[in-house]
């Protein structure tokens, strides 16, 4: 608090609407100079950076965690499911664009098509750790269909060896005395597989009998997965590079997009779907697999609407648009990104909106730089930026004059519903066992994203309602401790 009081007395956010000198701010860079300074992407963009021998260490930390909370004295049996197996519309054909189970990725990085309906079974005891992959078996005909499937996968040296799934029933009934774990994903119905069920901590079997007791396992896998390794970490870089050029070159895209609309369509305006598709296409063949999540792209006063996804919408090419995406590398690992922009790139004719999202970016760069000077965790970031969107809302007479800062703060806050930060890494919204409250520390990856949302009936001065902004980016404290910014290659302005 003390921090955030001094840098909000010498900071001002209000330029007087002057767009040159907001140009030149230090702070923000159009997307021609970020083009233009970008590095180039990744070699290894397609290649696997996390071997296998660093998931079996990942089994033996979780099995460690676990012995220190349960004690050594009786034998350890952990389940980490996979995703279900789930198919393109009404066809049998499987999808390819499913979205795998975190912890298991997490602890065998099978990310394929053919990774699901799936078991990771972990044995533990005297002193001793054995993991077996349950894997559907694939016949002749099916193999024609879809693949030989994982079994005659070459390698697979996460697990000391690939069962028929068909055989986990038996398994499960041979190591019941056990101690059971299962992570968060629980044991569900598999075809030829699990008959039974896994509900309010006991399992059962087909029949309806309990089988045993089970312990949950996502605090300890969470606990893992906070800390990224530095294989981890070059992951991250490389998926938060690919998002960031893609949104980069997408805004760059939409700046001529209406005119070619106007020849092609006699429309000359921009569809939200078509600026999503952009982004699709952009990170796709720059090396990753697909979107992290449905974009937002949300025009006009939709832009108020957080979770805006219908992107269905013509803007016109004197709108703003509000961008919140990110995409998913070969291992699993996701950004999550957010910029607005105004759809033709001319900055003169929405200066209002202009000022007020530079404001935006400033709030976001001083919480960037509150995190390198003081010890910080997501809890009092949030409340960093209340303080300086308190400090925009004033500055900018947007909701009249307050009768305090304590009313100011708590303006802010409806007006930027949201947390500021979420942890990250093969989940949007990583390891949600875990506090907001406990200090940064090198290997977390976390996101920094600022918003004002003002809907058509607030109470606020009439030229700004229907304004919605947020600027978002991914963010690390590296090996070194020293904080790192995954994401700014995509242009603010």
């Amino acid at each position: 608090m003390a921090v955030c009081g001094r840098r909000l007395s010498k900071c001002s956010f209000l330029r007087a609407f002057d767009a040159r000198h907001l140009c030149s701010s230090s702070a923000v860079r159009t997307a021609k100079q970020n083009k233009e300074a970008n590095e180039p992407l990744y070699e290894d963009a397609f290649s696997r950076l996390i071997p296998h021998s660093e998931h079996r260490e990942r089994q033996r930390r979780l099995v460690s965690l676990v012995e220190k909370r349960f004690g050594h004295n009786k034998p350890n049996l952990l389940l980490i499911p996979s995703a279900q197996q789930s198919f393109q519309a009404d066809t049998k054909i499987p999808s390819i664009y499913y979205k795998q189970c975190a912890d298991f990725i997490y602890f065998t990085g099978l990310n394929t098509k053919d990774a699901v309906n799936c078991i990771l079974a972990i044995l533990a005891g005297n002193g001793e750790t054995r993991s077996l992959l349950f894997a559907p078996s694939v016949d002749e005909y099916q193999s024609f269909w879809e693949g030989p499937g994982l079994t005659a996968e070459s390698e697979l040296s996460f697990c000391d060896e690939v069962v028929d799934l068909k055989k986990f029933d038996d398994f499960l009934l041979s190591n019941a005395k056990r101690q059971v774990f299962v992570s968060k994903n629980g044991l569900y119905t598999r075809k030829n597989g699990f008959g039974g069920k896994c509900e309010n901590g006991r399992i059962f079997q087909e029949n309806g009998e309990q089988l045993t007791l089970h312990h949950h396992l996502s605090s300890f896998i969470d606990e893992l997965r906070l800390i990224k390794s530095s294989n981890e970490l070059k992951a991250m870089r490389r998926c938060c590079r690919i998002g960031a050029n893609a949104l980069r070159e997408t805004m760059l895209w939409t700046q001529n997009r209406h005119e070619l609309n106007s020849e092609q369509f006699n429309i000359s305006l921009i569809n939200e779907n078509q600026i999503a598709a952009k982004f699709d296409y952009e990170c796709r063949v720059n090396g990753a697999k697909k979107v992290s999540y449905p974009s937002v792209c949300a025009s006009g006063d939709r832009s108020t609407v957080i979770h805006y996804g219908n992107n269905n919408r013509f803007a016109d090419p004197s709108e703003w648009i509000l961008m919140d995406a990110g995409c998913e590398d070969i291992e699993g690992y996701v950004s999550d990104i957010t910029r607005s922009w105004q759809l033709d790139g001319r900055k003169d004719q929405s200066r209002l909106e202009f000022a007020l999202y530079q404001a935006l970016c400033e709030v976001h760069k001083e919480i960037i730089v509150s995190i390198e000077e003081s010890n910080s965790t997501l809890d009092s970031l949030f409340e960093i930026m209340c303080h300086f969107l308190a400090k925009v809302l004033i500055e900018f007479g947007i909701c009249g004059k307050f009768t305090s800062e304590v009313e100011a703060f708590r303006m802010a806050y409806r007006y930027c519903p949201h947390h500021v930060s979420h942890y990250i890494g093969l989940d949007v919204h990583d390891t949600p066992t875990i506090s907001r409250n406990i200090l940064l520390k090198p290997g977390m990856c976390f996101t920094v994203e600022p918003g004002l949302y003002f809907r058509k009936n607030d109470d606020v001065r009439p030229e700004f309602r229907g304004i919605g902004l947020r600027v978002e980016d991914d963010i690390c404290i590296n090996e070194n401790g020293k904080v790192e910014n995954l994401t700014e290659s995509a242009p603010y302005l």
